[in-house]
């Protein structure tokens, strides 16, 4: 009877008992054996970066600095870097000596237990002795002196066994990325011997240089590899040391033309995990159509930028890309892509798109060579004249000069590259001068393959029907040489611009500025300024692609002056007209924010700003423009990228 009752007071108990310590048991076979049984267990990252450009007294290097910042920025990122912003510690140029980098470490050691993580990214020299053999990164304050019978000397350099036992326990997890010269994986198997959980990840062979290119480097595709959710090749949510290398040795191989073989070694490169996959939230496929062959051929269709956002590439079926977005957004083309012309920096190409219909275009840049002629005159008193001849007659100015540069930089931002933009200012902007640079754009002249040629002149203008030198109205821009002896000699006919020069010039878009009194006379009984305000609402509305193609299509001759022929141009303020074409170009004269200004978009701007200043003193300024159909139907533009 008693042993009954034992039985069941106590039966129980023992059995919970068991199962207590059964389940203790299983838990802590989990928490020690996790990560070799393949289980996730939670720990934390650390990671030291390290970059050395300018070394106290060894050859400097170029971008090793701007390699360490990146990857501190890639692996602590919020959205899925492992390392928190207080778990790490990143040692540039003079920072990162032998004492600091023991001393980093050190503390890491402190911190971790065996189931953490410890990632060290070198980026700097290193040093190969077969003699020893040992690796010998070369810290900031190191010293480096040669015997041929003991081999190199390397005061205050560190080896990378040195850095593993300083950092971690016997079982403690170390990654090590090294992007220099001579690392390579040589020595990871007597590492091994004594820390079992050490992966090593190098730019090269330990035979082999690595380029000092921050562009073309072991680093600049490590980064990619670590933002592309595809190279997550075994599907576990994180791109792990071999899958980064999967990635990255192709890309080195194909670039250096098989000279540098990045490698990587260690039993658990598998499971180096060194940040978690980022994830694609949605896919857009675009077809480049006939423009597939020249955006292939500039090996540029693997990523592409557009509005800030990445586009990396999938997969290609025959013209279509389909390209990946790791965004957050949840309306992929509507927040993507904007309205209108989104830009491709590096591409003379566009993508087009229109959020009614959900259609995306490829346009294309219609220019491919683009000149520009910006003349302007301030000094008509000739005060700085190295010729020292007597002023011109006419008022100083003290604004076209300055004006000018700023139309240069508006034009740099629009395509026009810098060596295509000739400026003529002050004693340099004579007569000749400027027949002899309009004439290089004549047929079998040096700038005969221009395709778009933008001509300004800022400065004075004059009827010289007026003076009693032409039978009838003659307009004339003043140029710095004029001589009112001899004044239809020594200034530029506006007429000679609009016949002779428009007939010869080769390019098939040219647009003609004047920012001058009696500029009007350059378009006599050709004027467009009247436009009804019906008209003007036209040109607010969005438009199909293929209405502004056929602006591309034909010849043009179009002309923006600052008044009409019986009009003195506006001076307030330091040229309103020159300034209103500046901010016209610069995006305010896109009407429908399209991100294409149109010659009619930016004539109307101008006209009203030019009109509302005159306005506000009470004067009439009226503003026109013209397309001269006898050179073709076409009108210029100007690619900027949408705004909405």
């Amino acid at each position: 009877m008693k042993s009954l009752l034992y039985n069941f007071k106590y039966g129980n108990h023992i059995r919970v008992v068991y199962i207590f310590y059964l389940l203790t048991t299983l838990f802590l076979l989990i928490v020690i054996n996790g990560a070799d049984c393949g289980i996730v267990v939670k720990k934390t990252t650390y990671a030291l970066f390290i970059g050395i450009d300018n070394y106290r007294s060894i050859q400097k290097l170029f971008g090793a600095v701007h390699d360490a910042t990146e990857m501190s920025k890639i692996l602590s990122n919020k959205s899925n870097g492992l390392v928190e912003p207080d778990n790490y510690v990143i040692l540039k140029d003079d920072n990162a000596t032998y004492n600091n980098i023991k001393k980093v470490l050190t503390d890491f050691k402190s911190k971790m237990s065996d189931n953490d993580d410890l990632i060290i990214y070198w980026s700097g020299h290193a040093l190969y002795d077969e003699k020893e053999p040992e690796l010998f990164l070369i810290t900031y304050d190191t010293y480096i002196s040669n015997d041929n019978k003991t081999g190199y000397n390397t005061h205050n350099s560190i080896t990378l066994m040195d850095m593993v036992e300083l950092s971690i326990n016997k079982d403690g997890h170390l990654m090590f990325i090294g992007d220099g010269c001579n690392i390579g994986d040589s020595l990871i198997s007597k590492l091994m011997l004594k820390y079992p959980n050490v992966s090593v990840l190098s730019a090269s062979k330990q035979d082999e240089a690595t380029p000092d290119d921050p562009k073309d480097s072991f680093t600049h595709y490590l980064i990619q590899a670590l933002q592309l959710p595809e190279n997550d090749l075994d599907g576990d949510g994180f791109i792990s040391m071999e899958e980064a290398h999967n990635y990255v040795y192709r890309k080195i191989l194909k670039d250096t033309k098989f000279k540098q073989h990045p490698t990587v070694a260690g039993k658990n490169i598998h499971r180096a995990h060194l940040i978690k996959a980022p994830q694609d939230i949605f896919t857009i496929d675009i077809d480049f159509g006939e423009n597939f062959q020249e955006i292939s051929s500039l090996g540029g269709y693997d990523e592409i930028n557009v509005n800030g956002n990445t586009l990396k590439k999938k997969s290609i079926d025959n013209a279509t890309i389909s390209y990946s977005v790791n965004s957050e957004k949840q309306t992929p083309k509507e927040t993507i892509f904007k309205n209108g012309l989104n830009q491709i920096p590096g591409y003379a190409m566009s993508l087009w798109y229109k959020g009614k219909n959900k259609k995306l275009e490829i346009f294309e840049n219609p220019y491919k060579n683009s000149y520009a002629l910006i003349i302007a005159v301030d000094d008509y008193e000739r005060r700085n004249d190295t010729l020292k001849r007597k002023g011109t007659g006419f008022k100083q100015l003290g604004f076209m000069v300055s004006n000018g540069k700023k139309l240069k930089n508006t034009l740099k931002e629009l395509g026009f590259p810098d060596g295509n933009i000739i400026t003529l200012f002050e004693d340099n902007a004579t007569v000749a001068n400027i027949e002899n640079i309009l004439k290089k754009f004549y047929v079998g002249g040096v700038y005969e393959k221009t395709d778009r040629l933008f001509i300004y002149f800022g400065g004075h203008g004059i009827d010289l029907g007026k003076i009693g030198t032409a039978k009838e109205k003659s307009g004339y821009l003043v140029t710095y040489d004029y001589d009112k002896s001899k004044p239809a000699l020594t200034s530029l006919r506006m007429k000679d611009l609009t016949d002779k020069h428009f007939e010869s010039i080769k390019a098939k878009h040219v647009l003609l500025t004047i920012d001058s009194c009696m500029a009007g006379l350059a378009l006599p009984n050709r004027l467009e300024g009247n436009k009804s305000e019906e008209e003007v609402q036209e040109f607010k509305k969005f438009k199909e692609l293929a209405i502004i193609r056929n602006d591309t299509i034909s010849p043009s001759r179009n002309v923006l002056v600052a008044g009409t022929k019986d009009q003195l141009a506006l001076e307030l303020s330091g040229g309103v007209f020159t300034k209103a074409l500046i901010s016209g170009l610069e995006g305010k004269a896109d009407l429908n924010e399209d991100g294409i200004i149109q010659f009619d978009e930016l004539s109307i701007y101008v006209r009203n700003e030019v009109a509302g200043e005159a306005a506000k003193h009470n004067i009439n300024q009226q503003v026109n423009y013209a397309t001269l159909d006898d050179y073709g139907g076409g009108k210029v533009l100007f690619l900027r990228g949408s705004r909405k």
